[in-house]
């Protein structure tokens, strides 16, 4: 039941070869068109690569520079547009994400490739967003290769029946307009004129009636167009060898004419596949079509699926309609009576579940007996999954005892199942002491509900009540887990799938929300149960990944009841927590997914967010600027943060009103952070009115820690020569020059900033000073009195990334104060910790400058001491023990 051992393994070679991709898509595309696309897209870009970086791509749900403040040469969606129309082959594609891609790059796959293996989920701005059509293309084209369909509604009925149709080589006609047309042309025109004709096309030779006792029937018309089998085949798929179906939404709750219409030619269409294709080994259909193995068994054609080996029949979201009521053909009194036909099974799944969670499926004891009869007939059935209906009696004693110490299926001695799905049975058989199956699915235990979590993901209502199972044994017991990994592996793997539902940003149900709140909360709960010890890397990083689609879902959708909101509230704190928890902030750092941690972060900040869980985001962001000068510029630049950072703060700094000065204090230190030695962040601050936003809130708030903030970060945008011109107003020269005012130590940060600030913008001589009043004289002499006054044996709390700020001015020999400046601020550092700064002034070549600056005889008598002692106390440093300061 554990899950695989726990190791710290790397990523294969081929995955950090297609991150690479994916984070630096413009080189790739550019590489690519450098080289011969014909053979890019032959031997040197082969389709297996194709399909690697498509599926990463598809597969990733956050929509990469989405956001208002995008850089406007920046476009991941135009990038793969080219790398698809220059030569990009790929024979799988899976599309489990809405609004990922636009519809032309899917016209340009379907153009260019066919799939062999598609996987389509539909959304509900799939018919705006031209998106239907385009799948529709997508299988259309492929037909005759396909050999892999999986399909996952998440919408209304419309899409999928015209893809069913057209894999079932029918074509479905929605619109009334159509439906008219092809009404007159039909033998018996519908009497009703409020009833919807959804015809379909068929083989010449044939004519198919979907009827019922209730409503008048559906007319197929034939089409005219295939007069032969090969003219057929161009037409339909016949080449299936698995074929997937999984309704997580519909619209049968509401029953109506036109609604049972579609469902008549959804099932007819299913039966036509299942015609086409009768080499199929896999056959899933996981909807609300009612005792569907009841319709299954009555096929036809059944004996003929003699390669089926895996049959998934599950229903779900049960509508208030029997077969028996949808069709008026003759049907098999007792189908069950059929299932030796499929004597070839493997696995076997008739689970029945329903919205309330009660309802269950009730069969007969004839029919339980035909069931037991069936099953004996299947030599090579391992996994049989019953869950939610009354089977659960093949496996019961005679006394109905659950103390039986041995086998308890009558004419099933000696045979045990793989698995075995009991979840929600009428009877609680899952706690019978003996259970004919290496594998249970039920509530008995912790190692069943373990394989439930991983069974039943398919369904959001089965999961709701394995997840509230789950609940109890690791929220509120204090129950010691035997499967700690186990659990969080299938809890991450729910959670990254139901996440993906979030994007299609569909209404139709929330019971969706109830099993993604769930199974974050019960994550966080299972963390705290000494679990991060046994996660790798890898573990850690799927974590993020799931994360970050919840946390951008969570953040894009709105106005939902209250009830969901609050929780939906809640959902996105723990998330975050869990990110600090697991420290994923590292993980983001080093995997490919770093770009859209910082995106969502700040779609976080700009949407979905109450002041409790904007302080945990913020505290986020500004960890992840805390990066190399590498990742400081592609937040800042590529990915918006200070032009979008100062629109935040723009509002505040005019009126001052509804201000969080927690939330302002956090902004600016981001800004601090991201102009850290970092020319083109300090351009894009000047660009976007940082200066003038800044001086601005020194002036409205009288606040110290944001006053600290503020004049480092415009510190070190003073840094940058060429922006001097742009710093260098009466208004900031003014402003700085009163700040540079000392009288106690708790003054000294912003003291020194503005003494910075000021030392940076007069360094260039009086030459380049662009102010009449005050004059640089002035504020050189005012500089040079401030200094005099700090206390330099005292800790500053601020560390630096580097020291050549300072360098540069311990060898400025035209401006004394720059010089006074500079080599207080080393001698300072190296007095808190001499460890850090010595072999930074070491690394940096900072020993060479100082011994330079000392053999100037024209150096002022106070620099030349603190050089000296720099050089002297460095002597003794490295002499001695180098001991690591305990706070570096």
């Amino acid at each position: 039941m554990e899950s695989r051992k726990a190791f710290a393994a790397p990523d294969c070679l081929q995955d950090l070869c297609v991150f690479y991709c994916m984070n630096h898509l413009d080189v790739f595309v550019s590489a690519l068109k450098a080289s011969d696309m014909s053979a890019a897209s032959g031997g040197s870009f082969p389709v297996l690569l194709g399909n690697k970086l498509l599926d990463y791509y598809m597969r990733c749900s956050i929509p990469k520079y989405n956001l208002t403040f995008k850089h406007p040469d920046q476009s991941e969606v135009d990038l793969l547009d080219d790398l698809v129309s220059n030569g990009h082959t790929c024979n799988e594609i899976s599309v489990i994400h809405g609004e990922k891609v636009s519809a032309d790059i899917f016209h340009t796959l379907s153009s260019n490739n066919l799939f062999r293996t598609v996987e389509l989920t539909s959304f509900d701005g799939d018919e705006i967003a031209g998106m239907k059509k385009v799948k529709c293309e997508i299988i259309k084209k492929s037909l005759k290769v396909l050999s892999s369909v999986k399909l996952n509604k998440l919408s209304d009925e419309e899409m999928f029946l015209e893809i069913l149709c057209n894999l079932a080589g029918q074509s479905y006609l929605e619109s009334e307009s159509s439906s008219s047309e092809v009404a007159e042309n039909t033998e018996d025109n519908f009497e009703d004129e409020n009833m919807v004709a959804l015809p379909l096309q068929v083989d010449i030779n044939e004519q198919f009636t979907v009827a019922n006792t209730k409503y008048k029937p559906t007319k197929l018309q034939p089409n005219c167009d295939r007069n032969t089998n090969a003219q057929k085949d161009d037409f339909r798929c016949v080449n299936l060898k698995s074929f997937t179906y999984n309704q997580y939404a519909s619209n049968f709750d509401n029953m109506n004419e036109v609604v049972i219409r579609k469902f008549s030619l959804f099932v007819s269409a299913l039966s036509e596949i299942l015609e086409n294709n009768l080499n199929l080994q896999t056959f899933c259909v996981t909807s609300a079509l009612s005792y569907p193995l009841d319709w299954f068994l009555n096929l036809p054609f059944l004996p003929l699926l003699k390669n089926l080996q895996s049959l998934t029949l599950a229903c779900v979201n049960v509508p208030n309609i029997r077969m028996e009521e949808m069709f008026a053909a003759p049907r098999h009194p007792d189908p069950l009576s059929m299932l030796p036909t499929l004597q070839n099974l493997r696995h076997l799944d008739i689970s029945f579940w329903n919205r309330d969670g009660e309802t269950c499926a009730t069969y007969s004891r004839l029919q339980l007996k035909l069931f037991v009869e069936g099953l004996k007939s299947m030599p090579n059935l391992r996994s049989l999954d019953i869950s939610g209906t009354n089977l659960q009696d093949i496996i019961s004693h005679e006394n109905g005892s659950s103390e039986c110490e041995e086998h308890c299926m009558p004419g099933f001695q000696g045979r045990k199942f793989d698995f075995l799905g009991l979840y929600e049975t009428e009877k609680c058989v899952c706690h019978h002491r003996f259970i004919p199956a290496y594998k249970v699915s039920g509530s008995g235990s912790e190692e069943q509900l373990i394989v439930a979590l991983w069974s039943y993901q398919h369904s959001p209502n089965i999961m709701t009540h394995v997840l509230a199972n789950i609940q109890e044994l690791v929220v509120d017991s204090e129950t010691t887990l035997k499967h700690p990994l186990a659990l969080y592996e299938g809890l991450v793997a729910y959670m990254g799938k139901v996440g993906s539902w979030h994007t299609s940003q569909s209404r139709s149900t929330y019971g969706i929300d109830e099993g993604l709140y769930s199974s974050v909360y019960i994550m966080y709960f299972l963390l705290r149960k000494d679990v991060k010890r046994l996660l790798t890397i890898q573990h850690r990083r799927h974590m993020l990944e799931n994360l970050l689609t919840i946390m951008w879902s969570v953040s894009q959708l709105t106005n939902w009841p209250q009830l969901v909101t609050d929780k939906r509230h809640k959902m996105m704190r723990i998330s975050m927590l869990i990110i600090l928890v697991l420290d994923l902030e590292s993980v983001a750092v080093y995997s490919h997914r770093f770009e859209q941690y910082v995106q969502v972060l700040v779609q976080v900040n700009m949407g979905f967010c109450r002041s409790t869980q904007r302080q945990l985001v913020l505290r986020l962001l500004h960890s992840a600027c805390r990066v190399s000068q590498e990742h400081k510029a592609i937040i800042g630049q590529k990915l918006g943060l200070v032009q979008a950072l100062l629109k935040y703060i723009e509002p505040w700094s005019i009126n001052g009103k509804n201000v969080l000065m927690e939330v302002l204090e956090k902004y600016w230190s981001i800004l601090w952070t991201l102009t850290d030695e970092v020319p083109v962040n300090c351009h894009l601050f000047m660009q976007y009115g940082g200066c003038e936003i800044g001086r601005k809130c020194i002036e409205l708030f009288n606040v110290n820690d944001l006053r600290r903030k503020i004049t480092g970060a415009i510190s070190n945008v003073s840094e940058n020569f060429e922006l001097h011109p742009l710093l260098m107003t009466r208004e900031v020269v003014v402003l700085f020059r009163d700040m540079l005012k000392y009288a106690s130590e708790s003054d000294y940060d912003v003291s020194s900033h503005a003494a910075s600030f000021l030392v940076q913008l007069a360094s260039s001589g009086p030459e380049h000073w662009m102010l009449a009043e005050p004059s640089w004289e002035t504020i050189l002499k005012e500089v040079d009195e401030a200094i005099q006054k700090w206390d330099i044996n005292g800790p500053k709390g601020v560390k630096f990334r580097s020291l050549l700020p300072m360098l540069r001015q311990v060898g400025n020999q035209e401006v004394g104060v720059a010089q006074l400046w500079a080599a207080w601020g080393i001698c300072n550092l190296i007095i808190v910790k001499p460890s850090r700064y010595f072999a930074m002034l070491e690394r940096e070549g900072g020993l060479k400058v100082m011994s330079d600056a000392l053999e100037n005889p024209g150096i002022r008598d106070d620099v030349a001491s603190l050089i000296t002692d720099i050089l002297n106390r460095h002597t003794r440093w490295s002499d001695a023990d180098h001991s690591i300061d305990e706070d570096d």
